[in-house]
């Protein structure tokens, strides 16, 4: 099955999200594109392997939570470098099934039967929380390599800082003059383009 590149682009409603619904069962996945038709673009898929044969640029794969379908699915984004959002659904789960879905990093999860207002609700905060992990990560890696850009002294002056040592105190932990442990933090802040060295303290703390 071709799958565009884009799904967003070069629709009428460019507006609706663009779900993937992925079921091996033909009649549950109609019933659970019904449900959709009327706030999302649906494109209904039997496995993974077809979403995989071209990854779009936009979309949430949603995923009956039977059989490896989850595991397939990440192990497959993992592989080819994919990012996208990813909800599960079942008939009556278990709370431990739920919480193994999201456990493996899944963004959201619905239990069938489930009204299109519920089913569409689940798929926004999904969304939302895609969205927010994926910039939290974005930052997270801006500074770990803002932080690799430190010599190993000025890393260092800084852990020394966060433990609560002042200037004189790093100078004598680091058989250094204050004046010179006073250098490497500004170097140290100058390089991160932190405001100051609480914000660099704080740089690395948002990368722990």
């Amino acid at each position: 099955m071709f799958l565009p590149t884009t799904p967003l682009r070069g629709t009428a409603l460019p507006h609706k999200l663009v779900v993937f619904l992925i079921d091996q069962d033909a009649a549950r996945r109609h019933a659970v594109s019904q449900l959709l038709m009327g706030s999302s673009v649906v494109l209904p898929l039997e496995s993974i392997a077809e979403l995989a044969t071209r990854w779009p640029e936009e979309g949430i794969a949603l995923l009956a939570d039977e059989a490896d379908n989850l595991s397939l699915c990440m192990a497959a984004m993992e592989k080819d470098g994919v990012c996208m959002p990813v909800v599960c659904y079942a008939p009556q789960p278990s709370t431990s099934q739920m919480f193994a879905a999201l456990s493996q990093d899944a963004c959201g999860f619905f239990a069938l039967p489930a009204s299109p207002a519920e089913v569409s609700y689940e798929l926004d905060q999904a969304v939302q929380r895609f969205e927010a992990s994926r910039t939290a990560k974005e930052k997270k890696g801006r500074t770990l390599r803002c932080l690799a850009v430190l010599s190993k002294r000025e890393r260092q002056v800084l852990e020394l800082f966060i433990e609560g040592m002042c200037a004189k105190s790093s100078a004598r932990a680091l058989g250094l003059s204050p004046r010179t442990v006073e250098l490497y933090r500004t170097n140290l802040t100058t390089k991160l383009g932190a405001q100051s060295l609480l914000q660099a303290a704080a740089m690395v703390f948002a990368a722990e």
